[in-house]
């Protein structure tokens, strides 16, 4: 038996290939609706992504998608969505994607481009705890770092690329150095085709609700309150709608924020001490509708990253209605903001103020919007700095004693990551 604690997409994957393969377990949820920060509000006619707007679909993705019958209800990227867009020197700038492309914009200095031509030549120098910031620094140039790699790693992590380790946060890149010497020779040598970005006709929360509604053993309001050592294996205690339960089993699977998990453990280990070291950023969401008559930029593109260089308020803005279709009526426009801090109640209104105020300006929008809303994540996305990696050693000490995690905060903390992770996991167990 196995008990897994967490149903975010990390566990109810596991769940869904444990019970594919006939091995018994038990998933406990604390709340109501599995699905973690996987989240989509229907409201007016919007479709609005609290958490994940969209996953990068690959060929396993692809697979698992298929056999839980979501398939038929993939909305793919709309074509403008490979178009994206940085804001430097006080306005958007098309972000060069192809090598023609890069030798020909503007957007980097000519210094820049000699420097990312001459990767190819520079020589390797291993530092097991590298930034990303130094490590593309010293790999391309300081214009890069500000200007790409920066906005990026705020976009997906909402972190600080001079925080996060490049051997944990890109592994493959960290690899590539190792392998080839060069990155750019790297990706030469190991080209896959270009992977898609998708959702699903109803939004994000179809892939948790699709796969949860296919698990047997799935416990919603089910909080999981303490874990006891016992003999070969574990008791697992928790208050299930009001009432107390408990069963003994083999494996447990710590499936929910390192936060929660540390707080379970009655018995000696070492891993609440470093569970409680992983750091998570905050993240406010803001929704903002317009008539798209009111919107004098084109907005043919995926969307915009505001490097931390420009001072603006938000780290960055999706596009949304112009990445996937029918996300709000035609003669609408919706855009998805994102601002790296947690916001108080008593200043919501400020911050979608300053947001608006914002997008005015860069999207050249002249009348208010007609609809707004925010989600405030206190902890929203873990950070794989040195505090992680000191976390990971210990965690694959557990693993040989039967306590395993399947997370976004342990080994990729994207979707088809998590999807692949649990996917392994559970033809281990």
């Amino acid at each position: 038996m196995t008990i897994i604690i967490g149903a975010g997409i990390s566990g109810l994957a596991l769940a869904w290939y444990m019970q594919k393969a006939d091995k018994p377990y038990i998933l406990l949820e604390a709340e109501d609706n599995p699905g973690g920060y996987i989240r989509t509000k229907q409201q007016n006619g919007y479709i609005l992504e609290l958490g994940p707007n969209s996953l990068i679909c690959d060929e396993h993705t692809l697979s698992f998608l298929k056999e839980t019958g979501l398939y038929e209800e993939i909305v793919p990227a709309n074509e403008v969505s490979k178009s994206r867009f940085i804001y430097k020197n006080g306005k958007y700038q098309k972000l060069p994607d192809n090598p023609i492309s890069l030798l020909s914009s503007s957007f980097f200095s000519m210094s820049s481009k000699m420097s990312i031509l001459g990767e190819f030549f520079k020589k390797p120098n291993i530092d097991p705890n590298e930034s990303v910031a130094t490590f593309f620094r010293r790999r391309f140039s300081q214009e890069v770092v500000e200007y790409a790699v920066k906005p990026f790693i705020a976009g997906i992590y909402s972190g600080d690329a001079e925080d996060l380790l490049i051997s944990e946060t890109f592994p493959t890149l960290h690899q590539m150095e190792k392998d080839h010497g060069s990155i750019l020779k790297g990706f030469i040598k190991n080209k896959t085709g270009r992977k898609q970005s998708i959702t699903f006709r109803k939004g994000m929360q179809m892939l948790t609700d699709k796969v949860a509604s296919q698990l047997k053993g799935l416990r919603c309001n089910a909080k999981a309150e303490a874990i006891y050592k016992e003999g070969q294996g574990y008791k697992v205690c928790w208050d299930e709608k009001g009432n107390k339960e408990d069963a003994t089993c083999k494996n447990v699977v710590l499936a929910l924020p390192a936060m929660h998990a540390s707080q379970l453990f009655r018995f000696n280990s070492p891993l609440p001490d470093v569970l409680k070291k992983i750091d998570y950023v905050p993240v406010t969401v803001v929704h903002s509708v317009y008539e798209k008559a009111s919107v004098q930029s084109d907005l043919n593109g995926f969307g915009a990253l505001h490097p931390q260089k420009e001072n603006l308020f938000t780290s960055g803005t999706i596009w949304s209605s112009s990445l996937f279709a029918e996300r709000c009526p035609k003669d609408k426009v919706l855009l998805t903001s994102f601002i790296r801090q947690c916001t108080d109640k008593e200043k919501e209104k400020e911050v979608l103020q300053k947001v608006h105020k914002e997008l005015s300006n860069n999207l050249l929008i002249n009348k208010e919007p007609i609809f707004k809303n925010i989600k405030v994540w206190e902890k929203a996305i873990p950070q794989y700095n040195i505090n992680y990696k000191n976390a990971r050693y210990e965690i694959e000490k557990a693993a040989g004693e039967n306590m395993f995690i399947a997370t976004n905060w342990y080994k990729g903390v994207s979707i088809p990551d998590c999807i692949k992770k649990a996917a392994d996991l559970a033809g281990n167990l």
